[in-house]
Formats: C-alpha cells, sequence, structure tokens
C-alpha cells in the first residue's frame, strides 16, 4: 500500500514522495522519475488548476497570455497530509507568472480539509466535492503509477512492437541474403 506525500510534476519529469506500507513494515520513499507518464496521469493533473483557480478565487484572471503564449498561473505539485484523528488535508504549488520579472513566484495555496460529512463540503477550510474528486483522481493515477503503469504504451503494444521489429529482422536478413545470392529463410525464430 501507498500513501502519497508529495507529488511535483513539470510535465517533463515526477517527483513522488511517498511513504510505502508492506508486510507491517513502512519504507519512506523520494524517487524521482525522468519518463512521461501516461497522457492520463498529465490529463488528470492538469485539472488541479481548475482547483487552485476556485481555492485561491483567481478564477477571473487570465489564464493564459495571449501574446507570449505563457500560462499565466500553473500547478505544478501538490502536498498530502493526515491528521492524527484521520482527517485529510491537502495543499497545491503554483506559480504566477509576473511579464516584469519574466518569472514566476510562488501562490501556493493552503492545506485545506476533506470533508467527512456532506455539510463540509466547500465550507471555509475545506475543498468542495468536485474538488476532491480531481484531487483524488491525481492521487489514484499516482499511485497507479508506483505500481508500474508507467508506460505510454500498454504490455500488448510493447509485444506487438517486439513482433514487428522481428518481422523487420526477418525483412532485413532476406535482403542480405538475396544480395548475397544464399537461399533465403522466410522467418527467424
Amino acid at each position: 500500500m501507498y500513501v502519497i506525500n508529495k507529488i511535483k510534476f513539470d510535465c517533463l519529469g515526477l517527483k513522488i514522495k511517498f511513504d510505502e506500507y508492506n508486510e507491517g513494515r513502512v519504507k519512506a520513499c523520494d524517487i524521482g522519475f525522468s519518463e512521461p507518464p501516461k497522457p492520463s496521469f498529465s490529463d488528470t493533473f492538469s485539472r488541479l488548476i481548475l482547483v487552485a483557480h476556485e481555492v485561491m478565487g483567481i478564477a477571473r484572471i487570465k489564464v493564459i497570455d495571449d501574446r507570449n503564449g505563457i500560462n499565466l498561473i500553473r500547478c505544478n505539485g501538490i502536498e498530502f497530509k493526515q491528521k492524527s484523528d484521520g482527517t485529510k488535508a491537502a495543499r497545491l504549488f503554483c506559480e504566477y507568472y509576473s511579464e516584469q520579472a519574466d518569472a514566476y513566484t510562488a501562490i501556493n495555496t493552503p492545506f485545506l480539509l476533506f470533508a467527512q460529512i456532506e455539510e463540509e463540503n466547500g465550507r471555509q477550510g475545506f475543498f468542495t466535492e468536485k474538488q476532491q474528486e480531481i484531487i483524488q483522481a491525481v492521487h489514484d493515477e499516482t499511485v497507479n503509477y508506483l505500481k508500474g503503469e508507467r508506460a505510454q504504451i500498454t504490455l500488448e503494444e510493447v509485444a506487438e512492437e517486439e513482433e514487428i521489429d522481428r518481422l523487420r529482422q526477418a525483412v532485413e536478413a532476406g535482403k542480405a541474403a538475396i544480395e548475397a545470392n544464399k537461399p533465403v529463410t522466410p522467418f527467424l525464430n
């Protein structure tokens, strides 16, 4: 079982800080991955900016500078905490682009709680139900990533690629044999 503590993602690299529980033992892990995650992870993670806009009340601020094509506000991480009573909380790591400085500056959200009962949804200090769903989806995609669903292609697609490579090699061997006037074996095993 994985307990995700922090996720940092900049569309190129992914860094995950988590605790791994295995047979009663806890192992603290802090791992960086350079391979790009599946599109489902990237798409889900990109939805965090919607949560940030709502939480920080910046939904009316322009998100993209059309002149320069720069995202004015971006979300590049999330941190999870769990209180001793089991209540979960999270905060988003965001940045705002300053045109004058030509740089981003941090504008992180405060820690907000996940509602335990329906009446807490969206109240001061709590995420709304929709925001919790987005955050939970990012959490679940991260757990899937840690379980090995990292590559952008499935195992079935890998097998297909291997078969295509094998057939390419057979064709190349056949061409080489024809050029050398040797008998051709149609398929190599």
